[in-house]
C-alpha cells in the first residue's frame, strides 16, 4: 500500500511550491503519482502593462529578490532590441562584472546553504540507525562541514565560511547598482555608473576572497589548497579521457590515501561518496541513479560580448538523441509555448511569449489547490515548452551544452555509455560547481579590462520605442530566462510576459500530458531505478532533488502525511 507525501511548502522561490508523490512499500515513488504544484499568484505581467518601458526594470526585477540582477538584465536587453540600441563595450562589461558577481553569491548559497545540508540529515548521519552509521569518518565529515546554522550540530565548517564568503562577493553589484537588490543603473543602452578606481579595487579584493573560497573550501582544504587554474586543467584532461568517471576517483583517491577522508575539499567528497565511489563497490549515496529527466535541456547561452557571441553558447540538447550532446542545436524561439491547461488561468490564453496573455481564474475553491489529477487544473505555473516537448534549464544545461572545459558533456557522455542517464541528482549539483568554477577567471578578466574613460552608455533613440517590440533574452545561476515587451503608438507598454527558469523546471504536465521536469525527477526516485528506498516519513531524496534545480533560499517546511495531519519537520531537515 503506498503512502502520500506532501512538502508544502518547499520554498520561497516566486512564491511557494508544493510537491506531491506517492511511496510504495519498496520504497520507491509510485509511477505518475509526482505534481509540482506552484501556490502563489503575483500578477506582476499585467502590472506592467501601461508602464513607460524602463519602468518595466524596475517592475521586472522585483520578480525575484534573488534573481533581481537577471530579470533586469532580461528587461534591459528586451528594451535594447525595442529601442534598437547597442549598449558600448564598457557598457556590457560592467552588466556582466555585476552578474558574475551575483551568479558567484548566489552559486555559494545555493550549494552551500540550501542543498549540502540535506547531507546531515539524520536518515543518513544519525550514529545508530543513519544509511552511513558504519562509516563514521564521513557521517562525520557531513555533519561537521555541511550542518545548517540552526542544526543543532552545525553550523558546519563548509557552511559558515559559504555564508561570509557570499556576504563579500554581494558587495559587488550593490556598488555597480546603487543599491542591491533591485538595480538603478541599468538602462537600455549600457549603464549609468562609471567605476571609480577605489571601486576596481574593491572587485579585485572581492575576487580574491572568492578564489581563498574555492582553492581552500571547495577545491581543496585550508592546509592543502587546490588551485582553480590545476582544476582547470585537470577537467581538460578528464574531459579528454575515455574514463573520465574512473579518471575523476583515482585523482580523489590519491588526495583521501595521502590526507585522509577530512583532507578532501568539499567537492572531491561529493563526488566520491555522491555517486563515483559506486565504480569501485564503495559507500555512495546513489545521487545518479535518481532526479532524472529524460526530455529536453535548453540553453539561451550568457554574458555579453562585444563580438556579438556570448561567453557561454546557447543551445538545446535532446536526451533521446545523445549526438546533441556533442552537438547542441540551435535555439529557436520561434518553438517556444506556454500551455495552461493545467494552470489555474483561462483556457486558450497560452502561446508564444508575443501572443500569450495571462488571464487568472478567479473563481478557485480550496479544493482546487488540492488537486492531484492530471486532467485538472492544478497549478499556478503554465507549462513551457519548446517545440512541444519539456525542457530541463538550469547549470546542468548550461554546462552540457558549453563547458569551456568540455568535463561536464564527458561526464554525460559517460553515463549515457555506461547505460545511465546524464541527467539526475548527482550532475544538476556537479554541474552548478563547475559552473561557479569557469566564472572566476572570467570575472577577473572583465575586471581586468575596465576603462574607466569608455563610453558606458548609449542614448537610445525614445522615438524608436512606439509600436515597437523586443525579446530579450539572458541565463542567471537558475537557467534560461527570457522577457518579452511591446509598446503602442504612445510608447507605453502594451503587453509583457516573462517565461522564467523555475516555470520551466516546474511545469505542470500541460496538453501533452507529460510530466514537467520537477515531476519526472521525483518520480524516478527509488530502487527502481537503483536510488535509496524513498521514506514517507523523511522524504530526503526528494529535498536533494527538487533543491537540486535551484528552488533557491529554503524556508521552514512540512510534509502532510498520509493521515492527513501536518507533521513539521526539524528545520535541519529542511
Amino acid at each position: 500500500m503506498s503512502k502520500e507525501v506532501v512538502v508544502d511548502p518547499l520554498t520561497r522561490i516566486e512564491g511557494h511550491l508544493k510537491v506531491r508523490a506517492e511511496i510504495d512499500e519498496d520504497g520507491n515513488v509510485v509511477d505518475g503519482s509526482p505534481y509540482s504544484v506552484g501556490t502563489l499568484f503575483r500578477n506582476f505581467e499585467n502590472i506592467i502593462k501601461g508602464h513607460e518601458p524602463t519602468d518595466a526594470i524596475h517592475i521586472s526585477s522585483r520578480f525575484c529578490g534573488v534573481c533581481y540582477l537577471a530579470h533586469a538584465t532580461t528587461s534591459t536587453r528586451a528594451l535594447e532590441e525595442l529601442y534598437d540600441v547597442e549598449p558600448p563595450k564598457q557598457g556590457r562589461l560592467m552588466r556582466n562584472i555585476a552578474n558574475g558577481a551575483q551568479a558567484i553569491e548566489d552559486h555559494a548559497e545555493i550549494i552551500y546553504a540550501l542543498w549540502l545540508p540535506d547531507l546531515a540529515n539524520p536518515l543518513y548521519t544519525d550514529p545508530d540507525d543513519g544509511i552511513l552509521a558504519p562509516f563514521s569518518g564521513l557521517r562525520k565529515e557531513l555533519v561537521n562541514r555541511f550542518a545548517a546554522i540552526n542544526d543543532p550540530n552545525g553550523p558546519g565548517e563548509s557552511y559558515l565560511k559559504a555564508v561570509q564568503t557570499r556576504k563579500e562577493v554581494a558587495k559587488v553589484p550593490g556598488i555597480i547598482n546603487g543599491m542591491s537588490p533591485h538595480p538603478r543603473t541599468f538602462q537600455p543602452g549600457g549603464i549609468s555608473y562609471v567605476p571609480k578606481e577605489a571601486d576596481v579595487s574593491k572587485f579585485a579584493s572581492v575576487w580574491q576572497r572568492a578564489v581563498d573560497f574555492v582553492e581552500k573550501v571547495a577545491l581543496g582544504r585550508p592546509n592543502n589548497p587546490i588551485p582553480y587554474t590545476a582544476w582547470f586543467d585537470l577537467a581538460e584532461e578528464w574531459a579528454g579521457s575515455s574514463t573520465p568517471l574512473a579518471d575523476i576517483l583515482e585523482w580523489i583517491n590519491g588526495i583521501e590515501d595521502q590526507n585522509g577522508i577530512s583532507g578532501l575539499g568539499d567537492v572531491p567528497l561529493l563526488l566520491k561518496y555522491g555517486a563515483l565511489n559506486a565504480l569501485q563497490g564503495g559507500p555512495n549515496l546513489r545521487m545518479h541513479r535518481y532526479g532524472i529527466t529524460n526530455d529536453l535541456l535548453l540553453s539561451y547561452g550568457c554574458w555579453e560580448e562585444w563580438n556579438d557571441e556570448p561567453y557561454l553558447s546557447p543551445g538545446v540538447v535532446d536526451l533521446q538523441d545523445p549526438a546533441t550532446i556533442t552537438e547542441p542545436d540551435p535555439v529557436d524561439t520561434s518553438q517556444i509555448r506556454e500551455d495552461v491547461k493545467n494552470s489555474f488561468y483561462e483556457d486558450g490564453t497560452g502561446g508564444h511569449p508575443s501572443s500569450e496573455s495571462t488571464k487568472p481564474l478567479t473563481d478557485l475553491t480550496d479544493e482546487d489547490f488540492e488537486t492531484y489529477q492530471a486532467d485538472k487544473k492544478y497549478t499556478w505555473s503554465k507549462a513551457p515548452r519548446y517545440n512541444g516537448r519539456p525542457a530541463e534549464v538550469g547549470p546542468l544545461a548550461r554546462m552540457v551544452i558549453d563547458d569551456p572545459t568540455g568535463l561536464v558533456p564527458a561526464i554525460a557522455l559517460r553515463l549515457h555509455e555506461l547505460g545511465l542517464s546524464p541527467v539526475n541528482t548527482f550532475t544538476r549539483e556537479v554541474a552548478r560547481f563547475q559552473n561557479l568554477m569557469v566564472l572566476v577567471p572570467k570575472v577577473l578578466e572583465w575586471v581586468t579590462m575596465i576603462d574607466q574613460s569608455g563610453n558606458f552608455y548609449n542614448e537610445p533613440d525614445w522615438e524608436a520605442g512606439k509600436n515597437s517590440e523586443g525579446l530579450g533574452m539572458w541565463e542567471p545561476p537558475r537557467g534560461a530566462l527570457l522577457h518579452y515587451a511591446s509598446t503602442d503608438s504612445d510608447g507605453n507598454i502594451d503587453k509583457y510576459q516573462a517565461v522564467v527558469p523555475t516555470t520551466w523546471n516546474m511545469s505542470p504536465r500541460g496538453a501533452d500530458g507529460k510530466m514537467g521536469p520537477y515531476e519526472q525527477a521525483v518520480n524516478s526516485i527509488g530502487p527502481k531505478n537503483g536510488s535509496l528506498p524513498e521514506t514517507a516519513e523523511n522524504p530526503v531524496q526528494i529535498f536533494h532533488t527538487i533543491r537540486s534545480f535551484d528552488p533557491c533560499i529554503a524556508c521552514a517546511c512540512h510534509t502532510i502525511g498520509p493521515n492527513g495531519e501536518k507533521n513539521k519537520f526539524e528545520t535541519r531537515r529542511c
